[in-house]
């Protein structure tokens, strides 16, 4: 297993392939499927801009030779960071790659002294909800129309 970070035309692409996959698996899911997808197409379309440095960044995982997966981190305002798509195809699923790709995002965050990563998601993502939960602060709030969004925030900064 390799995490890599996105830096050529090519990984960008591959990054935007699982953007996409991403958005087919939402539109599937009953519990996410009002998640507006302009926004995830919006991502695609802005990848090697806004998820590239000095305002973000893309990492892959690489296992066995295949793209396994992806998550995307981008300023968000200040000294707070945002982690977005985090995806793992469903055939590599259980390896803890996606929790390898999220330590790589708050690694980055605390080395690029962010003060805190935040990330959304909905009660369907159980996976994603686990990951964080740790050390995380968990706000759910209600969002039209009939859905229910946890805001996450895993802090950055070493606690004295």
């Amino acid at each position: 297993m390799k995490i890599t970070r996105v830096s050529t035309r090519r990984q960008f692409n591959f990054a935007a392939e699982l953007f996409l996959e991403y958005m087919d698996e939402l539109s599937a899911d009953p519990g996410t499927k009002h998640l507006p997808v302009q926004k995830i197409e919006k991502d695609i379309s802005h990848l090697a801009t806004d998820f590239a440095p000095p305002k973000g960044v893309v990492w892959l995982a690489i296992q066995a030779g295949e793209v396994a997966g992806c998550v995307g981190m981008k300023t968000f305002r200040n000294r707070k960071c945002e982690m977005k798509r985090l995806y793992v195809r469903k055939r590599f699923r259980r390896a803890h790659i996606g929790k390898m790709l999220a330590l790589a995002c708050i690694q980055n965050a605390r080395t690029n002294g962010y003060e805190l990563v935040r990330l959304a998601t909905t009660p369907s993502m159980t996976s994603a909800i686990s990951l964080t939960r740790q050390n995380a602060h968990v706000y759910w709030y209600e969002s039209p129309p009939h859905r229910v969004i946890a805001h996450i925030e895993v802090p950055c900064q070493n606690r004295n």
